[in-house]
């Protein structure tokens, strides 16, 4: 079996504490292609479109959602990150807007918390998701280790 980690990538989006307490990551203004890649040895890549990670994510992480960190700067400039579970996430019909339920980790570090009804902004965040199995994509090698897939 071959597992690997994808980054999705924004322009903007917010980290949304809803009045019932739940929190949401909002992906604003989407790229429509999101990297992925394994461990080593093979070091494969390659590409997920927004629908693929969406429509495939049920069959990539099963009933177990998987760890996600998001980085990003605030609107001072400063920057942040946050680790959470991430739930199925939602696609806008323009493909623009990703939406997904999370739930953040409790960070000795940072103290991240947002009341009920707060929104946090953020500029240029980049998710990065864990290890999914590479069942039913399509990849390329690009180092000179053979690679075997049982898939």
């Amino acid at each position: 079996m071959v597992t690997a980690l994808f980054a999705l990538h924004s322009d903007r989006g917010d980290i949304k504490r809803t009045e019932r307490g739940n929190y949401k990551l909002i992906l604003k203004d989407l790229d429509q292609e999101h990297i992925w890649f394994t461990d080593r040895p093979g070091r494969m890549q390659g590409s997920l479109t927004s629908e693929e990670i969406t429509e495939g994510w049920d069959s990539y992480f099963s009933d177990d959602s998987p760890n996600s960190v998001v980085s990003f700067q605030d609107k001072n400039g400063d920057f942040q990150r946050l680790v959470f579970e991430q739930y199925k996430p939602h696609l806008n019909e323009e493909g623009t807007r990703l939406t997904s339920r999370i739930k953040p980790f409790k960070d000795p570090v940072t103290g991240f918390r947002l009341e009920r009804g707060e929104t946090l902004a953020m500029i240029d965040p980049s998710v990065v998701v864990d290890s999914y199995t590479l069942s039913d994509i399509t990849f390329i090698n690009n180092t000179e280790y053979k690679c075997k897939s049982t898939m």
